[in-house]
């Protein structure tokens, strides 16, 4: 059995020019009935769709025609493709979108909203940080081994991106990391030393003494 692609045309009296909707169906009857009963029924909540709005406003017909035939279960792939040819002014949405179309889509809809989904990304994730720090801990827990490897497997792969990254952020940070590392800190042993030296001051013999290490 087949599914049928057509067209349903609307002259514009004011501009002469002809609009389109473009439509698909394997029940021509009930479809046309459909269509019969929008455009003519005012309580339809399609009542007021661009088609029908238009056929009422320039006093045009309602009549279905048939450009092409496709199976069944392409037919919103083949009304697709014949709104793109067409580019009809009647239809309100879409009939399919491929994979393809849908990552461009949400692609240019990130750029365009990029400053309002940042400020909702960071209030939700404000309102949220016990509840993702916890997930956090949980999912490196699972997958520390596999993680561990991607983390090796990526300082390999982007060394020379990641060092240029530490040099710029030292730059740009220099005056306060120099205070953070000659800050005095007082070790678990009682000895006082700077932040920067506490690593391996942990290493020495007079902190080993104190631990009995």
């Amino acid at each position: 059995m087949e599914a049928k692609i057509y067209t349903i045309e609307s002259l514009d009296k004011t501009t002469g020019e002809i609009k389109l909707y473009v439509g698909s169906t394997e029940d021509w009857k009930n479809r046309y009935d459909k269509h019969n009963s929008d455009f003519t029924c005012n309580s339809s909540r399609a009542y007021n769709y661009k088609l029908y709005k238009h056929l009422r406003d320039n006093n045009n017909s309602l009549v279905m025609n048939e450009i092409d035939s496709c199976l069944i279960n392409e037919k919103y792939i083949w009304e697709q493709e014949w709104m793109d040819r067409l580019c009809p002014d009647l239809n309100n949405q879409r009939a399919y979108n491929s994979d393809e179309y849908k990552q461009e889509y949400n692609r240019q809809y990130r750029n365009i909203n990029k400053e309002i989904l940042t400020q909702k990304n960071k209030v939700w994730r404000d309102n949220n940080k016990v509840v993702l720090s916890k997930k956090s801990k949980e999912r490196y827990i699972n997958n520390r081994s596999k993680l561990l490897k991607q983390f090796k497997q990526y300082g390999i792969d982007n060394k020379i991106k990641i060092a240029t990254r530490r040099k710029e952020h030292y730059e740009a940070n220099k005056e306060r990391l120099l205070a953070e590392k000659a800050q005095p800190i007082t070790c678990e042993c009682g000895a006082i030393v700077r932040r920067a030296y506490l690593t391996r001051h942990k290493k020495t013999t007079k902190h080993n003494k104190l631990f009995n290490i």
